[in-house]
């Protein structure tokens, strides 16, 4: 009997820690395995209860799932990249901007971002969660429209970009291109750069078509009109002389000075620009054989080149003859003889012998005239050039003394009768016609060809046609 009470005890305090531990056990509930006591019911003492099973195995007695299996297809949709920052209308603080970008607003709780100035965003993924921000360095030129010059003006990550037609090549960078250089579509590494052409210089940035005239004492042609100083109708009352003195007027001389009333010669480029010592402004600067004083100077009095070795200067000195850079010259009268032309390697071999000339009055020859010893001495007085040596000078090329050497051997004085072509000895004030059918005015009276009357009646072609004296034309 109090075995029997102890075994409910035991049964009834099961059920209540079952209880506490959230077991559901009912009354018919079986002890565990581990736990098997005597049925008290049970007549067969000794024997082990086995008609319960353990509820700690939860063992599903339920009918099994026969239901069919989820066969659908699986998710594929792309991740939400977008950015998952947060924040509110009046709080940026969670916004985390990408690189080069401000947090400017916020939507949906969403923040929103612009990129920094001189930033873009070239791969639009600014906003997104992998976005590498603005990764495009860049300031907009050209008011952003993209022009030939190697810059990407509007930002757009490509340089020159839909450039295409005819470009033309602009060295000098004035905008204006050569006519006969080309390419199509803009390189603007090699100075293709303009589609307009007509520079008539386009190593000079301030010559280009329309160009404002810099200055009328120099022989560029600024504004492509092709005149240059004086010749150019815009130059009219502007100075034409490096030192101010001298301005452009209408006529056959152009170049007045002001001081004197005489003509002005207008600065051609010689020597290809390099000064030399010759007397003469070869690089058109204003100052004549500057530059040259740190040199030795021979005498070279009849300008072969080679002066006498046992005369020379420290610096040019043009108007003494000491323009010569190398000696050795045994006879310094005779231009044909000269170091490997009639001199041997001793200096001076040939003494110099002197035959006077021109009735032994000294004139502005480059010779001795008097035998004095002396070269065109007691010359002096304004001397206009004459190239060609025919006795007519070019009245707008003049030197304040004689200088055989350069030409200047023509005195002024009474009435000039200048040369219409300096560089041809034919043509002068009043030479007969050499021929009439090219129509050359050989005598300067601007009548060339059969207009000269000195051709009326003579030959003026190949077919025996000849110049008809009434109509002036070839018959």
């Amino acid at each position: 009997m109090k075995l029997f009470s102890t075994r409910k005890s035991l049964v009834i305090l099961a059920v209540l820690f079952a209880g506490f531990s959230g077991v559901n056990c009912s009354d018919n509930a079986a002890l565990t395995a581990g736990n098997a006591q005597q049925n008290p019911s049970n007549n067969d003492a000794g024997a082990a209860d086995t008609t319960g099973a353990d509820t700690n195995e939860d063992l599903d007695t339920t009918s099994p799932d026969t239901s069919a299996p989820d066969t659908t297809s699986p998710d594929t949709s792309a991740p939400d990249t977008t950015s998952t920052d947060e924040c509110t209308s009046f709080d940026l603080s969670g916004c985390d901007a990408p690189a080069n970008s401000s947090a400017v607003g916020c939507t949906v709780g969403s923040c929103t971002y612009e990129c920094n100035a001189g930033f873009h965003d070239l791969n639009q993924d600014l906003g997104q969660a992998t976005s590498d921000g603005c990764e495009y360095a860049c300031t907009p030129t050209n008011g952003g429209v993209e022009i030939c010059d190697g810059l990407d003006n509007n930002c757009d990550g490509e340089v020159d970009g839909g450039l295409d037609g005819t470009y033309y090549k602009d060295a000098d960078g004035d905008g204006f291109g050569d006519d006969s250089d080309s390419v199509q579509g803009c390189d603007a590494a090699n100075n293709y750069t303009t589609q307009t052409g007509g520079d008539c210089n386009d190593l000079n940035a301030s010559v280009y078509p329309d160009a404002p005239i810099m200055e009328c004492a120099s022989p560029i042609d600024y504004n492509c009109n092709g005149s240059a100083s004086c010749d150019d109708p815009g130059c009219m009352g502007e100075i034409c002389r490096a030192d101010g003195r001298a301005v452009c007027t209408s006529g056959p001389i152009k170049c007045i000075a002001e001081d004197t009333g005489g003509p002005v010669g207008i600065c051609e480029i010689t020597n290809g620009g390099v000064e030399i010592c010759d007397g003469i402004d070869n690089d058109c600067n204003g100052a004549v054989d500057d530059g040259l004083s740190g040199e030795t100077y021979y005498k070279d009095i009849d300008g072969d080149g080679y002066g006498q070795s046992a005369d020379s200067v420290q610096g040019c000195d043009a108007a003494a003859y000491y323009t010569a850079t190398e000696g050795g010259d045994c006879n310094d009268t005779m231009p044909g003889i000269y170091p490997g032309q009639g001199c041997d390697e001793v200096p001076g071999d040939i003494e110099p012998v002197c035959f006077p000339s021109n009735g032994g009055v000294e004139i502005c020859d480059g010779r001795d005239n008097d035998c004095n010893g002396e070269i065109d001495d007691g010359i002096t007085g304004m001397h206009y050039k004459d190239a060609d040596g025919d006795g007519y000078p070019d009245i707008s090329d003049y030197m304040s003394s004689c200088n055989a050497a350069l030409g200047y051997t023509h005195k002024v004085s009474g009435t000039l009768q200048p040369d219409c072509d300096d560089n041809n000895p034919d043509i002068y004030p009043g030479a007969p016609p050499q021929e009439c059918a090219s129509g050359t005015d050989y005598s300067c009276n601007n009548r060339g060809g059969c207009r000269d009357a000195a051709c009326h009646g003579q030959s003026c072609n190949d077919s025996g046609g000849s110049c008809n004296a009434s109509l002036g034309v070839c018959l």
